[in-house]
């Protein structure tokens, strides 16, 4: 049996906060102590990678603390200035966000294991799993981020809530599915052949 480590340990805690955190937002009675309990596990998880050994060594601590203040003073403001009324159009804003920052975290994983490694080290050439999670993690995302914002303007009015029919959306909506997965597969596990920079990009695309 494997060793289970303490960082593994408060992972799995950060993860239960997560969860339960999410059930209680179901309901309006718990929805503030389950926002508190997923804020209290975002901590952890964000404590426990800055202290796991070896987190640190290319870890700018000068860029977490600007984006921690400039996402808190963005946050305060907006709480306190949006108005009820719009609160649907900020919950879509932050969905989007959320999906945001899923590419990014995957495009930095790219990059990371495939240029600041090294080609001659590359641990993701061949690596299902990563490169699976990569690909959904960017597709979901951009995804995300895109029809969140356009429900966003919905939302607020900014643009129509007529549907949009296009000719042959469906066949439109296929080859764009298969063109992405496409680039995704090209990009992870056929860097000799292709420049994966160019196909992950084309995936986000």
């Amino acid at each position: 049996m494997e060793n289970f480590s303490i960082d593994q340990l408060l992972y799995l805690v950060a993860t239960a906060f997560f969860i339960v955190g999410i059930k209680r937002l179901s309901k309006v009675k718990t929805a503030r102590s389950g926002n508190l309990l997923a804020a209290a596990g975002m901590a952890l998880a964000i404590a426990v990678t800055l202290i796991t050994p070896g987190a640190g060594i290319q870890l700018d601590w000068k860029v977490v603390a600007v984006g921690a203040i400039m996402g808190t003073l963005i946050g305060g403001v907006m709480a306190k200035k949006v108005e009820m009324t719009g609160m649907p159009e900020m919950v879509a804003l932050f969905n989007g966000f959320g999906g945001l920052a899923s590419t990014m975290v995957a495009l930095s994983e790219f990059w990371g294991r495939n240029f600041v490694v090294g080609p001659s080290d590359n641990v993701i050439l061949g690596n299902e799993v990563w490169v699976i999670a990569i690909i959904l993690s960017v597709l979901v995302g951009t995804v995300t981020f895109t029809g969140s914002l356009v429900a966003m303007g919905k939302l607020s009015g900014k643009i129509s809530g007529n549907p949009v029919i296009l000719p042959g959306r469906h066949f439109i909506v296929a080859a764009l599915l298969i063109g992405g997965a496409a680039m995704g597969v090209m990009a992870g596990f056929m860097q000799e052949s292709y420049d994966p920079t160019a196909m992950i990009l084309g995936l986000t695309a």
